[in-house]
């Protein structure tokens, strides 16, 4: 299989997976809200993310299809990170991937709900998924993409960010990293508990990518 398929193929698995999670909420979610958040959610992309905590676990040798809700939860992070990003008071941007922003069709206050609820989301997805991957795997891979989303890593690159206006590309290295190889990299973590998969993958294959978790959700899961 050649790259454009497989990521082709990864990321038709991916909006499945998000599209039947969003339909699990509509009899629980507020419709507006949950239309907000489907939007944002199902908008043109190229899912890398969450293809890196598939390539990820595949690369340390697991199968990719019990990962498929961590992939998703890698997602929901970054799309919340988007529309927050977008909002008036941090970048102020009209237009994400060719269509309007939430705030631009939703409002300010649906558009932050809906990225709070987007982020919420992704720890219920991880914390209630895996069947056959053993408690406290999922809660590594929790915890790294925890650390990986928050004041440490995403939102701290963005507090950078905003401070140092024009400094350059070196302050958004917070926001760069994490999610996708933390994901992918905690699986293995019993076989090389020395191992840092998040420095080893998440530096070299995540670092141009502003959402900080991808590799080590994998390596968590498969330690």
């Amino acid at each position: 299989m050649g790259i454009d398929d497989y990521l082709r193929g990864r990321a038709a698995r991916i909006d499945r997976a998000l599209a039947e999670r969003m339909a699990e909420r509509r009899s629980s979610v507020e419709p507006r809200l949950l239309e907000a958040m489907e939007y944002s959610l199902s908008s043109p992309g190229k899912r890398l993310r969450p293809i890196l905590v598939l390539a990820s676990a595949e690369a340390l040798g697991a199968e990719a299809e019990p990962l498929v809700p961590f992939a998703c939860a890698v997602e929901m992070v970054h799309t919340y990170s988007l529309i927050h990003d977008d909002l008036p008071a941090m970048d102020d941007d009209d237009l994400r991937r060719g269509q309007p922003t939430s705030h631009k069709v939703f409002g300010e206050a649906i558009a932050i709900l809906a990225g709070d609820a987007l982020l919420t989301e992704a720890f219920v997805v991880m914390s209630s998924a895996g069947e056959g991957i053993a408690a406290e795997r999922r809660l590594a891979a929790i915890a790294e993409v925890a650390v990986a989303a928050g004041a440490q890593g995403m939102v701290g690159g963005q507090t950078a960010d905003i401070l140092a206006e024009g400094v350059g590309a070196a302050v958004r290295r917070g926001r760069c990293c994490a999610p996708p190889c933390a994901s992918g990299g905690s699986w293995r973590a019993r076989e090389r508990p020395n191992w840092d998969p998040s420095h080893a993958m998440g530096m070299r294959s995540a670092w141009g990518f502003k959402s900080p978790m991808t590799c080590s959700t994998s390596s968590a899961i498969r330690s």
